[in-house]
């Protein structure tokens, strides 16, 4: 295996089950071909992103199916010895520890979106460095994956949404236009604090 990241080893397509996990990687693979077909095409707008929800109990193999769906996307049409997309995929979690198990670069949701604890009103320096910052990055990835999302309530998700949409200004609203987004966690987990869980019963 090839390292990625300092000495966290990358996972592969052949490191997986051909069950939930390969069938996941599979997925992500198939929908960075077609958003990369229609993209050379101009057709960009048309692309149907991914919504998944990837989840499972606690060592049923998660953290890997997501490493080897981000080393994936990272290193598509990468040739051997070429430059590996590390702007491909934004990956954040609910506080810094699982942000640090996630490893590949990853950060808080805080950090990641620059979302407060409290009130999350419109960037007023849109030309700081943090704003521009965040900006190049989110035009830059194609997938952003959240972790732990047990611990994700609807306000954080909310700011998170809003946040977006301030950096890519989509014009029919619709938030992570044209990018990929994973959810992963184990909804019997950590619950969201001082929050609303993201879907409700009923």
């Amino acid at each position: 295996k090839k390292s990625v990241r300092g000495n966290v080893p990358a996972v592969l397509r052949s490191d997986l089950d051909d069950e939930g996990q390969g069938f996941f990687a599979d997925i992500c693979e198939y929908k960075a071909a077609e958003r990369e077909s229609l993209e050379r095409s101009g057709l960009l707008d048309r692309y149907e992103a991914l919504r998944c929800f990837l989840a499972g109990t606690a060592g049923s193999g998660k953290s890997t199916t997501v490493r080897a769906g981000v080393h994936a996307r990272r290193h598509r049409g990468v040739s051997e010895g070429g430059a590996v997309d590390e702007d491909a995929c934004i990956l954040a979690a609910p506080t810094g520890c699982a942000s640090f198990q996630m490893k590949y670069g990853a950060a808080t949701i805080h950090r990641t979106y620059g979302v407060p604890c409290g009130f999350c009103g419109p960037t007023k320096d849109q030309t700081s460095d943090s704003f521009m910052g965040r900006l190049n990055k989110m035009r830059r990835a194609t997938m952003c994956v959240f972790d732990e999302f047990s611990m994700i309530g609807r306000q954080m998700l909310g700011k998170v949404v809003f946040r977006v949409n301030e950096l890519l200004k989509p014009r029919d609203g619709v938030p992570f236009k044209g990018k990929d987004v994973v959810f992963a966690g184990d909804p019997k987990q950590a619950q969201p604090v001082c929050d609303e869980f993201l879907h409700k019963p009923g």
